[in-house]
């Protein structure tokens, strides 16, 4: 794997490169400190993966993260933005621009290892919290009426439908396939399907479609309590 971290602070850009060396042993990491540089850069080489702050000089995120989609990239590069700024306007509008996550800059070891494992599955990747902050402003955003009442779609099973609860809390494959009594090969392969089927290209794509037909509404998502009750709904189906 090649990876681009792009970041005009020299202490956090140093910190998360030992970092990545850790994480991923034997990969090949560059740097960048500013859009522009990042941006010869990404032209002149094909890298995998590029952890993308926002507020930098010359070009900042934003602006970079337009010019990538722009740019005639085969594969396209995913990217993962890292900011400190977590307010909805700016997650939402990275996801708008194709970002694959949403990162803060307070980000843990950990949650760097869940962030890899999500990506190898080829799903985005937001942290809990910024997860409902991108959920709260793309979908209530379009929507004035509030959700109260569980409507199941007859087009899923009782599987994929506890699969889309489980998906909207985060669980990953592994965990989910656990929670189901199940394997993991045929959760990947029903995730595949079933995003197929609802024409969805993500876990943010998934949790929306689970959001607009009432599934589970955004306080459920505030509340871990919540899952056992939502599972138990869909057994029945």
């Amino acid at each position: 794997m090649k990876i681009l971290v792009v970041d005009d602070h020299p202490v956090y850009l140093s910190g998360m490169i030992a970092l990545l060396k850790q994480l991923k042993k034997g990969h090949i990491i560059e740097d960048a400190s500013n859009g522009q540089i990042a941006y010869d850069l990404i032209l002149g080489a094909n890298f995998d993966l590029i952890f993308l702050d926002l507020d930098m000089p010359e070009m900042n995120g934003f602006e970079l993260l337009k010019k990538i989609n722009e740019a005639p990239l085969v594969p396209k590069p995913k990217v993962i933005v890292m900011s400190v700024n977590e307010d909805e306007a700016s997650i939402a509008a990275c996801y708008k621009l194709k970002a694959d996550g949403y990162i803060p800059k307070s980000t843990s070891r950990n949650e760097l290892i869940r962030l890899f494992d999500n990506l190898s599955n080829n799903d985005h990747y937001y942290p809990k919290k910024l997860f409902n902050k991108l959920l709260n402003n793309i979908y209530l955003g379009t929507q004035n009426k509030k959700l109260h009442e569980l409507k199941p779609s007859n087009k899923l099973s009782a599987l994929e439908c506890q699969f889309l609860v489980l998906t909207a809390f985060e669980y990953p494959n592994k965990r989910i396939a656990d929670r189901l009594g199940t394997t993991e090969s045929t959760i990947k392969s029903m995730k595949y399907k079933l995003y197929k089927k609802i024409k969805c290209k993500n876990m943010v794509g998934a949790t929306l479609y689970g959001l607009k037909n009432q599934f589970f509404t955004l306080r459920d998502l505030n509340d871990d309590s919540q899952i056992e009750f939502l599972l138990d709904k869909f057994k029945a189906i």
